[in-house]
This record gives structure tokens, sequence and C-alpha cells, in this order.
């Protein structure tokens, strides 16, 4: 019946021929049938919900089908120096992410009034954003003028993801405008693929050619250029007031990798449901928890530790968790690029990618764990033992190779707690950073 009742109103005459504006008088008329009596607001919600429609701010009853907008873009003056610029291109591009894109954003409408079925002008704090829908070209182009350029931006790349997540398996790509003088001030520069900058970070490579001037440019210029990749910035603070911005950047997601060795395997299972318990909280504050886990892996041919590495991708990780007790695990045949000796196993490898990773980003998050439990004597390897001893001695502020502090547990229970613990707090500590 929901459905039914949603058509009425988008296939109504009257609402067609208003461009989509409709009022509490109009569903009157068109949802008088007995079956939608005392449904009216159920309705009209449900609408909402699903990003049909929206409430003309100050209105008290006029709604607006963003669907059912002119198609004819109005006349504005825009400011085009100094643009942040940003294209998302798809393989396939379905209708509609434009519309609920609008519905989303529809507070922000510039006057209320700069609004057409494939595109909107949006306003805040002296700062206005073009977004515009090219369907032939299967293309988004977002423009934005003013005082804050990135948070601004921070919010379109945020609802716009949002639309995104609604669409299985939609593939799309963003394009990052150069930033060379050749292209700096041109509304079309030359563009890099996201992905293309992000596969240059991952391996290690700090410029890239401008295919226009053909100089280097420098590849997180780029990135930090468009999109704020650190946690907690001052622009991601006013994006969130502005617009409910999460911690993260365009990526929502928070992803957490833990290593340990076979005999935590009991602990490590327990992650899952910690992290389920937490994502309540973490969906609240804008934030997707995801356990990044090899054991998900696709098989390959290679070294098994550089296998893992190319899918689950070091860079990307936001948390590590290291768990460990007697064992150490086995060598991985690659080398220590520090001291030239072999990693000792595949946890230790892990650990100290992340930690070069800590060192150099800040990032991923450092969480250490060991257990104090008594060891069986019938499980006790006394150079395994030896190894996982070394490792924690490493962790002292004085003399330590890599110093930090970590945390010890004796039971299952004990870890469990400790763990939800400390990543609530994480959490927060996201929120509040924001």
């Amino acid at each position: 019946m929901g459905t039914d009742a949603v058509y009425k109103v988008l296939d109504n005459k009257t609402v067609i021929r208003n461009l989509g504006q409709f009022t509490r008088t109009d569903l009157a008329n068109i949802w008088s049938a007995p079956e939608y009596a005392n449904m009216q607001d159920e309705l009209l919600q449900l609408m909402i919900n699903f990003k049909l429609c929206y409430k003309i701010p100050g209105s008290h009853d006029t709604c607006i089908a963003p669907q059912l907008l002119t198609e004819n873009q109005p006349e504005y003056e825009w400011e085009a120096a100094n643009n942040l610029i940003l294209r998302y291109t798809y393989e396939f591009m379905p209708k509609g992410i434009l519309t609920q894109f609008i519905v989303a954003m529809h507070r922000f409408i510039a006057e209320q009034k700069h609004v057409w079925k494939s595109g909107v002008i949006l306003e805040k704090d002296q700062t206005w954003a073009e977004v515009i829908e090219y369907y032939g070209k299967r293309e988004i182009k977002i423009r934005i003028s003013g005082k804050h350029k990135k948070e601004l931006m921070a919010i379109v790349i945020y609802e716009l993801d949002k639309v995104h997540a609604l669409y299985r398996r939609l593939k799309y790509s963003q394009l990052i405008p150069c930033n060379r003088s050749t292209c700096k001030d041109s509304q079309e520069p030359h563009f890099y693929p996201y992905d293309i900058l992000r596969k240059f970070t991952e391996d290690r490579q700090d410029y890239i050619q401008c295919f226009k001037s053909y100089e280097k440019v420098n590849v997180w210029g780029l990135i930090d250029d468009v999109i704020d990749r650190r946690r907690g910035s001052a622009d991601f603070q006013s994006a969130r007031e502005a617009g409910r911005m999460p911690a993260l950047q365009r990526f929502t997601k928070i992803r957490l990798f833990a290593a340990s060795p076979s005999d935590m395997s009991t602990e490590r299972e327990k992650l899952g449901a910690i992290v389920d318990s937490l994502k309540p909280l973490a969906e609240d504050r804008g934030l997707i928890l995801e356990v990044v886990d090899w054991r998900k892996v696709v098989p390959d041919a290679g070294r098994t530790q550089q296998v893992i590495f190319d899918q689950l991708k070091p860079t990307t990780w936001d948390i590590f968790i290291g768990i460990l007790w007697h064992r150490f695990g086995s060598p991985t045949g690659a080398a220590n690029p520090a001291t030239q000796k072999e990693y000792p196993s595949g946890t230790y490898e892990e650990f100290m990618t992340a930690y070069r990773l800590w060192q150099q980003f800040k990032q991923p998050r450092m969480m250490m764990y060991r257990c104090t439990r008594p060891i069986p004597t019938n499980a006790l390897d006394p150079d395994q033992f030896k190894r996982v001893n070394e490792l924690f001695a490493q962790f002292d502020g004085s003399k330590g190779e890599h110093p930090g502090l970590y945390q010890s547990f004796d039971t299952v229970e004990n870890f469990e707690k400790l763990l939800r613990d400390n990543l609530q707090r994480v959490l927060l500590e996201y929120s509040e950073t924001e």
C-alpha cells in the first residue's frame, strides 16, 4: 500500500504541473481513499525517509519531490576563481543519485530556489557548492567557491557517499584536479583518479606527473587540497557541526586489523563479537567498524605475507591490534628493511609494518595486548617465549626500539572487557576531536 500511495503523489497531474511541489491539502485530495485514512502523516514520512521528497524549510506544509523539478538550469552568478573541484564518474549510473542527494542537503539550498532536476546550488557560511549531474556522461561534477571550501566539500562528499551506499555493487571513481599553475585556476584541469593517488601513497611514491604541464606534482598535496586525510581537523569539526559529518572524511569506515599467533585464536575470535557490540555507538557517530581479517584473503601465488598485504593494504588500517601469549610464530621469508634480518614471524612483520606507518603518518593506532596466564608445560617453546619477551621489552620508553604502552590480561573474559572498553574510548575520541 505504501508504494501505491507514493506513486499516486508522483504521478499526480497537479504535482507534476507544479514541478514537484505539493502541500498537505494536495495530499488530502490524493490520498482521499478509505485505505489511507489516518495514515497521511505516516505516508509522508515514508516518502521523506526514502529521500523522495523534502519539506521546504520555513514552510509549514509545503514539500518538493525533486525528481519532478524543472530540467532547466536557472541563471546564477558564480565566482570561478580558486574553486575546489571534484568529479565522480560511474561505470553505470543509476537514476536517483542526485535527487536523493538534494533531499539530504535541502536545508542548504541557496535561497531555497537554486535547484533543478539535475543540479543544485548549496550555500553555507559564505561558501557555495555547485553539484550537477550529467547523466548522459555518467558523471557528477562539484565546484566549491567561498570562504570555507574544504568544510563544505567534506559535507558534500559524505552525503553523496551515503547515497552511493544504497546501491549494491555501484562502481564509481573520484577524480581529483591537478594543482599545478597550468591547471589550478582552470575549469578544465587535468584530473587524477583518487584510487591511483592512493596506490601511489601505498607504494611510497610521492610524486605523479601532470599530463598538461608535464611537471611533477606532490601526491599528498593533491589529496589534501580537496579531502583532508587527517582525523580531527578543524575542517571536519566545522563540517560535523554543519552537516553531521563523521570523524573520518570520505571513508566512514574504521578498519581494524588484528595480528596474533595461533595460541591466541580464542581471543582473536572474540574480536568480531566485540566489534558487533560497538556498532550502534559507532553508527551513532557516523562511523562503520570493519574487521580486516587475513582469513578472508583470496588465495594467490607468492609469499604468504605479501599476498595478505597486497589484499588487505596496511596503509588502509586505522587500528592495529596485536595479541600475544607464549607463541611468536614462524619466519615469513622476508627481511626487515631496518635490520636486513629475516622477520621471525608473520605477526612480527605485521606489527613492524604497522609501526613504521605509525611513525610516518601517526596511523594506525597501535593497540598491543599481552596474555599473562600460566603456560602449560607441554605447550611451552622456550625460544618462542623468549621472542615474545624480547618484543615487549622493546616497549620500554627509555631504551626500547618501539616505545609505547601495552596492556596485560589473564583470561579471555578480561581481554574481552579490556578491548571493548578501549575501543569504546577510541570511538569517543574520534567524536570529540572531529
